[in-house]
């Protein structure tokens, strides 16, 4: 991986366990959820912001 790129492999053979996973869904494409989550291995934790506009 290129040293000016940041993140950590999920899949493959450099992948690594980890304890939390963050997640967020925005403007992509022409979608425009707000959402932001986050989980471990028990809970799941996500939250709608509907406040936010779709700008």
């Amino acid at each position: 991986m290129p040293s000016h790129l940041q993140g950590q492999p999920f899949l493959g053979a450099h992948a690594k366990s980890r304890d939390y996973i963050f997640a967020t869904r925005d403007r992509y494409d022409e979608s425009y959820d707000m959402v932001r989550a986050a989980r471990d291995k028990r809970y799941i934790y996500s939250e709608l912001l509907p406040e936010k506009p779709y700008l």
